[in-house]
């Protein structure tokens, strides 16, 4: 078993959970089987962080400020 996480954030857990997708609490946990020519060698185990709102506005606001120009340029 082969294990990577980040200082700040959580090991995984000890235990593989259920294989699939979960989106709970702005977090999403993926689980998938790896195979090979049909044979199951392991899975992979996959879990995001909760993103803070500033960084999630500050990375989507100049979008919607060019957006809004734009219709303020369209619209003169």
């Amino acid at each position: 078993m082969v294990t990577f996480h980040r200082d700040f954030a959580e090991a995984p857990p000890a235990r593989l959970p259920r294989l699939g997708s979960v989106f709970a609490s702005r977090h999403v946990t993926v689980a998938r089987p790896v195979a090979e020519h049909g044979q199951r060698l392991g899975a992979v185990y996959l879990e995001t962080l909760p993103e803070p709102w500033p960084a999630i506005l500050a990375r989507h606001s100049a979008l919607g400020l060019l957006t809004i120009l734009s219709f303020l340029l369209l619209a003169w």
